[in-house]
């Protein structure tokens, strides 16, 4: 996260509304409403997928890692293991098709 300095905060808050304006007076069937609704998609997608990536690479290592470490049978490392398998049943991409509804 980036911290603001204070003056900058009305003039950005300026470029939000004056953008918000330039949107909403666009047709929505036009192309730079369009290229407009992309802009705003692709903020932070960046740094969305270099934070999957992280967490991916987490996922990645063995469970039994988790358990071979200095907090073996330790509250941390069970809570740990038990999220792993939530977070890996919740991982769309090990679903077929008729699983994701």
């Amino acid at each position: 996260m980036v911290k603001l300095d204070e003056s900058q905060i009305p003039e950005l808050d300026a470029k939000v509304d004056a953008f918000v304006d330039h949107v909403i007076t666009n047709s929505v069937h036009s192309d730079e409403f369009r290229q407009n609704v992309q802009s705003i998609h692709n903020l932070g997608t960046k740094e969305i997928r270099e934070s999957a990536q992280v967490s991916n690479r987490m996922l990645d290592l063995p469970a039994k890692s988790l358990n071979d470490s200095l907090f073996d049978n330790s509250p941390i490392a069970k809570s740990l293991t038990e999220l792993r398998g939530i977070v890996e049943d919740l991982d769309p991409s090990k679903k077929r098709a008729d699983q994701l509804t």
